[in-house]
Parts: C-alpha cells; sequence; structure tokens
C-alpha cells in the first residue's frame, strides 16, 4: 500500500487526485488467479483499467482505478513466488515500523 503524497500527486498520467483522498492509500494489491479477468469485470462495472503490462519475469499485473469506490486504486497480480516473496518483505518491513525513516530501499 502506498499512500498519496501531501500535494496531491497521482501515478504518472492520471491526473492530480482530490483534496478529499490527501493521505488515503494510493492502491492495494490483490493476487488473483486471473487478474485479468477481475481488471475487465471491474472495468464493466465503470471503474477504468489504469495500467496493464507484464512483468520481464512475465507476472501478469492490472491498476485499476477504482477510487471512486474505495478511495484508493486496486492492483491485481496473478500468484507467483516472486510476487509473494515480495509482500512478504513489505510485512516484514512494517513490523516495528515507527515512521521515522519512512523511505526504504528494495530490490527485487
Amino acid at each position: 500500500m502506498f499512500t498519496i503524497p501531501a500535494d496531491g500527486r497521482a501515478a504518472r498520467g492520471l491526473g492530480k487526485i482530490s483534496q478529499d483522498v490527501r493521505g488515503m492509500p494510493n492502491h492495494k494489491a490483490i493476487i488473483i488467479p486471473d487478474p485479468g479477468k477481475a481488471a475487465h469485470a471491474f472495468e464493466k462495472a465503470g471503474y477504468p483499467i489504469a495500467w496493464e503490462g507484464v512483468m520481464a519475469v512475465g507476472i501478469e499485473v492490472y491498476m485499476v482505478d477504482t477510487r471512486a469506490l474505495y478511495g484508493h486504486m486496486i492492483e491485481l497480480f496473478e500468484p507467483s513466488e516472486m510476487v509473494e516473496s515480495f509482500y512478504a518483505m513489505v510485512k516484514s518491513a512494517a513490523v516495528g515500523f515507527d515512521g521515522a525513516d519512512p523511505v526504504r530501499d528494495f530490490a527485487f
């Protein structure tokens, strides 16, 4: 989960985010067997696919603009050892986090 910057900047190409969602999460990730099917279901319900692609290692990923529904976007990944390892690292980095050193380096 990433937080929207205080100046309201959104992800590249998505414009400025309104004042009422500042400080809210930018997006939440969901690991799901068929992210394309889920993304297109959101799209059919009126929530556009903001970005889609395939990572260099072949993992399918979608970003759906659900800000009107949830106040943040949804990132959809297909299951993989790499994605699950990454989010295990994120969870581990959050343990004992006190906000004193908010910038964390990481690499895949």
